[in-house]
C-alpha cells in the first residue's frame, strides 16, 4: 500500500470551518473535536488550525493507532516513559506524573493535545486525557470518526459543553470540483468530476487518490486543456484497503450482508433474509449502512457506492462464487426485478457459471433499459454473430449505439441478411427501427443500406396487422413504429408534419410507461417549434411532474428529459431551462451519466442568453469531452456557440479558431442541431464587421423557417437580425410573433413593434419580460432601445426605468460586469465619494467638505454611476449599504 497523502488544497467551506472554530482553541477553553470519516479531511482541518493558533500553545502531538489501543496507556507510552515504575502501577500518580512532564515540556506556554485518531484510543489513555481537560490543565483537539470512542469519555465532554464539536462532512460536488482542479492545476470535464465525486463519495483523501490512478492507467487525460474522463472508473488497492478496516467493527455474518448487496446490486430484501440473518439486515440499516427502497417490494442496497466498489474490488473469486451459489440456490432468477438482473446475470458470469441464454437476454435488455450498455455487452459476448439469435443482436446493436461505436453496430446489424425474414412482428419492427436510426447516422450514398425495411412499411404492416387482431404486443409494436416516424420527422425538420396517432398515444394512460411518455416528449418539442409553445411549456410541466413518480425506465427517462430540455429552451424559457438541469436529481435522473449532457445544455444555454462566461465555464470542458464521444452530432452546435461566446468577449482569434472548426465533425445531426449551429456561426461572424450581411442571411434563414411552420426557430432567428439592424426587421419579427403563443413570442412581438412604433412602455415591457424568462443579453437590448426612444421623445421617467433594467441586465451578462469587479475601476477619489453618497450625505454636503459646487459633485456621481452600470443613489446605497 502506498502512503497516504494528505490533501493539501484549499476548500472555501473547509477555511470557514477552521476560521469559525479557532476561537474554542484559545488558552483556557476546553477545545474541538472533529468527528469524520476515515479520509474525509480531519487531520487536513486540524493542521490548518494547529497553523492559525499553535504558536500560543505547547502542543504534544499523540497519535493513535489499532496496535497502541491493545495496551494500556498505549499512546502515552512516550511520555510516560520519564515516570518511574511505581507511578505508573497507581492512577493518580500517573495523572499527578503526566502532568508533570506535560508542564516541563511546555516552558510555562498554555499546554494543548493534539489528538489524532481518537477512535482507536484505548479506555485508560481517554480517561486520563478528559481529566486533564476537565481540570483545565490542557485544551484539546481531537480528530475521531466516532465520537463515543474512547469509553464515551469525549462523548462526556462534548455534552457537558467542555468540547465544540466539529462535523466533518464530504465535499460537495462543487467543492470536489474545486480540490480537483487546484490538484491537477486544469479544468475537468463535468462527467470526470461527476464520476469521481459519485464513486469517493466526495471523500478529499479518496477523489484525489482515484484521480490519480485514472491518470496513470490513461483513463483520465488532458485534451484541449482539459481533463476528461474515457471508459469506467478504475478503483484503487489503497481505497479499497482503507475502506475494508473501517468495516473491522462488524461481525462476519454483517459482512455478508454488504457483501452480498455489493456483488448483486440490490435485492428484494425476502430473497436476501433467505440467506443471512434479518437481524443483521435491520441492523445495518440503522447504521446507515444498506438502504431499504419503499414501493411494491422492498430492496435493499448499500447506502454508498463507495463501501460497494471497495467490497468488490477486494473479493477473492471463491468466496465470490460461493455466496452467488447461496444466493442461486434460493432464488428464482425470473423474479428478480430488473434493476437486479443484469447485477445478477454479470456476477454470475464472473463466476464462471454458465447461465441460461435466455437470461442473459433478459438481463442484457434491463441493462440497455437502465443505461448500462458496458453490462448489457458483457453479457452477450462476442460469438458467431451468423448464429446468433435475432433478439440478442438487437439488443447488442442498441448498446454500441448507446456507447457510440455506430459503425461497429452497423455491421452487426448487416449479418441479419434480411429484416422482412425475421418472424417476429415486434422484433422485426425493432429490428428495422434500429436499422433506420442507423442509416439516419451512417448514410452512405442511397441514405439507406442495403435490404432495410423503411419505418414506414413496417408501420403500414402494423396498422393492418392491429385492425385483424388487437393485443398488446401488436399495440406496442405499432407505437414504437408510430414513435420512430415522429423522431424522423423531427431529425428532418418535419415537426408540424407528426403521425396522427400520437396524441393519442400519448393521452392514453393504457399505453405502456416508457411510450407514453416519449410519445409525451416528442409533442411538446414539436408544439414548441410550430408556436404552440404555452401548450408545450404546460406539457412539459405535466410530463416531469409525472415522470418524477412513474415506474419508467432509466433509457425513456433520458429520452423525456433531453425532449422537454429542448421545448423549453426553444419556447425562450430560459430560467426554466436552468431548473431542469439543477434538478435532474428530483426528476430522478443518473446524474453521473447526465454529467456530461448537462453541461454542454448549460452552455449552449447561457450562449443563447448571451452570458459568455458562464457559457465558456461549460462549453470549453464539454467540447473536449465530445471530442471522444459524440453520436448525435453534437460537436459543431458547441464549437459554434463557443466562437459566439468569444465573440461576445471581444476574443477574436479564438471565436474564428473556433468557428475555423465548426465543420470538422463526425455523424449527420439533426435539423435542430444544424440550425443551432448556424445561429452561433452566423452571430460569431458578426462581429466581424459584417452585421449588415449576417442580418439578411438571419432574416433569409426565418422566412425559410416561417414556411415550414417552425416558428421559434424562426423568431430567434429574426430577434437577433432585428437587434443587429433595429427597426429594418422589427416589422417581420412582430408579425412573425403573432403566429406564435407564449411568453417569448410576447417578447418578440413588444421588443418588433416598439422598434417600428419608437414606443419606450412597449420597449422596456419587452426588456422586463425577458428579463423574467432568464435572457440578460435580448433584456440589455431591449432596455437600451427603450432608453433611446424615451430620450428621444423627452421622458425623463421612461429613461430612468430603462438604464434601471439596462444595468441590471448588463450585470448579469459578464462576471467583469458585476459590482465588485466595477468598484475596482473606481479611482480612491472616487470611490470616497461613492461611500459618502451612499451614507446619505447631499450633493451640497459634500461639495461644502470638498470644496467643489454640488454641481461639480452630480457630475463626478453621474461617472460613477455609468461605470458601475447603476442608476442612482438608492441603487448605490443598496449594493454598497
Amino acid at each position: 500500500m502506498t502512503t497516504r497523502q494528505t490533501p493539501t488544497a484549499t476548500i472555501r467551506s473547509r477555511e470557514e470551518m477552521v476560521s469559525a472554530a479557532l476561537h474554542s482553541l484559545e488558552p483556557g477553553r476546553g477545545g474541538v473535536i472533529l468527528v469524520g470519516g476515515a479520509g474525509v479531511g480531519k487531520s487536513t482541518i486540524a493542521s490548518a488550525m494547529l497553523s492559525r493558533t499553535g504558536s500560543n500553545f505547547h502542543v504534544e502531538h499523540i497519535r493513535c493507532s489499532p496496535v497502541a489501543s491493545r495496551t494500556p496507556y498505549g499512546a502515552l507510552s512516550l511520555l510516560l516513559s520519564a515516570l518511574d515504575a511505581r507511578s505508573l502501577g497507581h492512577p493518580a500518580l500517573l495523572l499527578e506524573g503526566l502532568a508533570s512532564v506535560l508542564i516541563e515540556h511546555a516552558k510555562g506556554k498554555p499546554l494543548l493535545i493534539f489528538l489524532e485518531n481518537a477512535e482507536s484510543l484505548d479506555p485508560l489513555t481517554a480517561t486520563v486525557i478528559t481529566q486533564l481537560a476537565s481540570s483545565g490543565s490542557v485544551t484539546l483537539l481531537i480528530t475521531s470518526q466516532d465520537i463515543a470512542a474512547g469509553s464515551g469519555e469525549f462523548l462526556k465532554l462534548w455534552t457537558t459543553g467542555h468540547l465544540r464539536r466539529i462535523d466533518v462532512e464530504p465535499l460537495s460536488l462543487v467543492e470536489a470540483g474545486d480540490l480537483l482542479q487546484q490538484t491537477l492545476e486544469k479544468r475537468l470535464s463535468a462527467i470526470a468530476i461527476r464520476t469521481l465525486w459519485s464513486v469517493t463519495g466526495g471523500n478529499p483523501l479518496f477523489l484525489q487518490v482515484l484521480a490519480q490512478k485514472q491518470i496513470s492507467s490513461g483513463r483520465l487525460f488532458e485534451l484541449d486543456g482539459v481533463w476528461v474522463l474515457a471508459g469506467d472508473v478504475l478503483f484503487s488497492e489503497d481505497i479499497a484497503e482503507i475502506v475494508r478496516l473501517g468495516l473491522d467493527a462488524l461481525t462476519p455474518a454483517q459482512c455478508r450482508v454488504l457483501e452480498v448487496l455489493a456483488l448483486a446490486g440490490a435485492l428484494p430484501v425476502k430473497v436476501l433474509n433467505q440467506i443471512v440473518d434479518p437481524e443483521d439486515t435491520d441492523y445495518l440499516q440503522e447504521q446507515e449502512m444498506v438502504e431499504v427502497s419503499p414501493g411494491p417490494e422492498l430492496t435493499a442496497r448499500i447506502s454508498d457506492r463507495l463501501t460497494a466498489e471497495a467490497l468488490r474490488f477486494g473479493m477473492p473469486s471463491g468466496r465470490s462464487r460461493e455466496l452467488w451459489e447461496r444466493l442461486n440456490a434460493v432464488l428464482d432468477p425470473s423474479t428478480l426485478p430488473p434493476a437486479s438482473l443484469p447485477h445478477f446475470a454479470c456476477w454470475g458470469r464472473d463466476c464462471g457459471v454458465d447461465l441460461d441464454p435466455s437470461l442473459l437476454l433478459r438481463a442484457a435488455k434491463a441493462a440497455n433499459e437502465q443505461c448500462d450498455p458496458r453490462s448489457a455487452l458483457a453479457l452477450l459476448p462476442d460469438i458467431d454473430t451468423a448464429t446468433r439469435e435475432p433478439a440478442a443482436l438487437l439488443e447488442t446493436v442498441r448498446a454500441l449505439v448507446a456507447l457510440g461505436e455506430l459503425a461497429t453496430a452497423s455491421q452487426v446489424l448487416g449479418t441479419i441478411s434480411s429484416v422482412e425474414g425475421v418472424p417476429d412482428p415486434e422484433l422485426r419492427a425493432s429490428l428495422a427501427i434500429e436499422h433506420h436510426k442507423l442509416a439516419r447516422a451512417l448514410p452512405d450514398e442511397t441514405g439507406q443500406p442495403t435490404g432495410v425495411l423503411s419505418v414506414t412499411e413496417c408501420v403500414h404492416e402494423g396498422m393492418a396487422r392491429a385492425i385483424h387482431r388487437v393485443d398488446p404486443q401488436t399495440t406496442m409494436m405499432v407505437d414504437r413504429l408510430i414513435l420512430a416516424k415522429a423522431e424522423q420527422a423531427m431529425f428532418d425538420g418535419r415537426h408540424a408534419q407528426l403521425p396522427d396517432e400520437l396524441p393519442d398515444l400519448y393521452f392514453d394512460r393504457d399505453r405502456l410507461p416508457d411510450l407514453r411518455m416519449y410519445a409525451g416528449s416528442l409533442l411538446c418539442e414539436a408544439w414548441s417549434v410550430t408556436g404552440r409553445q404555452q401548450e408545450a411549456v404546460t406539457l412539459v410541466r405535466d410530463l416531469l411532474r409525472e415522470i418524477g413518480t412513474s415506474n419508467v425506465s432509466e433509457a425513456a427517462r433520458d429520452a423525456v428529459y433531453l425532449r422537454a430540455f429542448n421545448a423549453l429552451l426553444f419556447a425562450g424559457e430560459y430560467a426554466e431551462c436552468l431548473e431542469l438541469l439543477d434538478g435532474e436529481e428530483a426528476l430522478g435522473m443518473n446524474r453521473v451519466r447526465w454529467a456530461s449532457r448537462s453541461e454542454l445544455f448549460r452552455g449552449l444555454l447561457y450562449a443563447y442568453a448571451g452570458c459568455s462566461d458562464l457559457a465558456l465555464e461549460s462549453l470549453v470542458p464539454a467540447l473536449s469531452q465530445l471530442s471522444l464521444r459524440d453520436p448525435e452530432g453534437m460537436a459543431p452546435y458547441a464549437r459554434a456557440a463557443t466562437a459566439y461566446a468569444y465573440s461576445l468577449q471581444d476574443e477574436t482569434e479564438r471565436a474564428k479558431h473556433h468557428l475555423g472548426l465548426v465543420r470538422v465533425h463526425g455523424y449527420p445531426s439533426s435539423w435542430s442541431i444544424q440550425r443551432g449551429t448556424t445561429y452561433f456561426t452566423l452571430l460569431a461572424s458578426s462581429g466581424s464587421g459584417l452585421t449588415e450581411d449576417v442580418a439578411d442571411e438571419l432574416t433569409s434563414f426565418a422566412s425559410e423557417d416561417l414556411a415550414n411552420g417552425n416558428v421559434s426557430h424562426a423568431l430567434v432567428f429574426l430577434s437577433a437580425a432585428t437587434r443587429l439592424e433595429g427597426t429594418v426587421s422589427g416589422d417581420m419579427l412582430a408579425s412573425a410573433a403573432r403566429r406564435n403563443d407564449g411568453a417569448y413570442a410576447t417578447l418578440c412581438r413588444d421588443f418588433g413593434a416598439g422598434l417600428v412604433l419608437d414606443d419606450a412602455p412597449v420597449l422596456i415591457r419587452a426588456a422586463e419580460l425577458a428579463q423574467e424568462i432568464g435572457n440578460p443579453l435580448f433584456s440589455y437590448d431591449a432596455a437600451r432601445a427603450s432608453r433611446a426612444a424615451a430620450h428621444r421623445a423627452g421622458n425623463r421617467a421612461g429613461v430612468r426605468a430603462a438604464r434601471l433594467v439596462e444595468n441590471t441586465s448588463y450585470r448579469l451578462l459578464r462576471r467583469s460586469h458585476g459590482i465588485e469587479d466595477r468598484l475596482a475601476l473606481l479611482t480612491e477619489f472616487e470611490l470616497a465619494l461613492a461611500t459618502a453618497a451612499a451614507a446619505g450625505e447631499s450633493s451640497a454636503a459634500l461639495g461644502r467638505s470638498l470644496n467643489l459646487s454640488a454641481r461639480t459633485i452630480d457630475w463626478h456621481l453621474g461617472k460613477i454611476f455609468e461605470r458601475l452600470h447603476i442608476s442612482g443613489r438608492a441603487q448605490l446605497r443598496e449594493i454598497l449599504c
